[in-house]
């Protein structure tokens, strides 16, 4: 492991343990930065997940305070739910900071809240007719990449990796769901 953090740290150089390249707390990095790396809090990272947590609440306020889920694709809650879900399995085998814990868990509740509430208690109101994007085209070509293209061959980073590249395209139902109905909510447009 020593090895491969002076890699890490050579090739992504960052100011915080804990933190990569894109600013990203990850598998990777967390395993890598090693149990006895000091753990500084960057105020660009601050700023994104709050702004980040800032947009998912607000869109569960928007779902929970209107008692509809008309206009948000339930399918791309679902993949992010399973971004978090699959980036955030570190939560069982380190511990990095109380923060980085409690962010990972207010990051996978908020998911799962929100897909609860569009599927379960408020599917009445879900458009399913409008969200019809075939995410199986996202997850499939996603999960070849994960195992192609990933830092180290280990279950956590291609689960890691997998979250990545999922994050990067889990918008799409989203947006391809406003092409379809030509409109979107003001709040669902600040939310994407």
């Amino acid at each position: 492991v020593t090895s491969a953090t002076s890699l890490f740290t050579r090739h992504f150089p960052s100011s915080e343990a804990g933190t990569g390249q894109f600013g990203y707390s990850g598998v990777t990095e967390d395993r890598l930065a090693g149990e006895g790396a000091s753990y500084n809090m960057n105020i660009f990272r601050l700023t994104g997940d709050l702004s980040h947590l800032a947009a998912i609440i607000i869109l569960l306020l928007k779902i929970w305070k209107s008692r509809s889920c008309a206009g948000i694709s339930g399918k791309s809650q679902v993949l992010f739910a399973l971004v978090f879900t699959t980036r955030y399995l570190d939560l069982l085998t380190s511990f990095i900071s109380l923060y980085n814990t409690t962010m990972k868990v207010i990051y996978i509740g908020c998911s799962y809240a929100t897909v609860y509430l569009i599927y379960m208690k408020l599917k009445a109101t879900y458009d399913g007719n409008h969200d019809t994007f075939r995410v199986e085209f996202l997850i499939v070509p996603v999960g070849g990449l994960a195992f192609l293209v990933n830092h180290d061959f280990s279950p956590l980073e291609i689960l890691w990796t997998f979250s990545i590249y999922l994050e990067s395209v889990a918008i799409l139902p989203q947006l391809f769901m406003i092409s379809k109905t030509g409109e979107a909510e003001t709040i669902t447009t600040h939310y994407l």
